[in-house]
């Protein structure tokens, strides 16, 4: 057992060369947008309801094969529909991460994006600026990396979010998708890289500032010169 985030609860359990990780129940005592305090529990319902969307509320036993769904998640799930748990403001006022981590499961799963949380995200926008630049360039490498990130980022830019995390001042959706189709054409993977580019117009040193591997921002940099 390795105690990789023992101050959370978090230990990592080393089996046969696989990593488990395991976290003991928890629930929230504060929250200020960026930090939890928390104080360990005993009530799976309630480290349940510290989870930010109904679909990741979900507890499974695998003795007894039984699925723990405390609100709606399995619905939220046949429906695709990503739904904050109770009132999608406060769950933001908790991490403002959480606008982001939004976008993200829209994007992989919902038809269509919920308008109340579309609301919410547009009111805390500003609050993304307390956010490292590290926690916000990892969720929008996962954000787009996904197919469908073309639609969600119009949203987002349509919102002003975007602009909020990203020197961005217009996102051409169109060459986006034409990128989108050209790499499926060839049966390639399309560089995240080349979707920076197109959304981006930043320097070189700005690009490190948001926490761009140099690696990364002298190819996107490279790219912005071609484009």
């Amino acid at each position: 057992v390795i105690p990789t985030g023992i101050k959370f609860g978090t230990v990592s359990a080393l089996i046969n060369k696989e990593i488990f990780e395991i976290t003991t129940l928890r629930k929230d005592l504060s929250c200020d947008g960026r930090h939890a305090h928390v104080e360990y529990s005993n009530d799976f319902k309630e480290d349940a309801a510290r989870r930010d969307f109904t679909i990741n509320a979900l507890s499974y036993c695998p003795i007894k094969h039984e699925i723990y769904d405390y609100f709606g998640g399995i619905d939220d799930l046949n429906n695709r529909k990503v739904i904050f748990i109770g009132a999608a403001d406060e769950r933001i006022r908790e991490d403002y991460l959480r606008i982001l981590r939004f976008f993200r499961f829209s994007c992989k799963y919902a038809k269509e994006i919920d308008e109340a949380a579309l609301g919410a995200c547009a009111s805390f926008k500003d609050k993304l600026k307390l956010l490292s630049a590290e926690r916000i360039k990892s969720e929008m490498d996962n954000i787009l990396s996904l197919e469908r990130s073309p639609y969600i980022l119009a949203k987002m830019f349509e919102l002003g979010i975007v602009q909020v995390i990203f020197p961005v001042t217009r996102y051409d959706q169109t060459l986006h998708l034409k990128a989108i189709k050209l790499v499926k054409d060839f049966n390639i993977s399309l560089e995240i890289g080349v979707v920076y580019a197109i959304l981006f117009s930043a320097t070189l040193k700005k690009l490190l500032e948001l926490k761009f591997s140099r690696a990364e921002a002298r190819h996107i940099d490279k790219l912005l010169a071609i484009k």
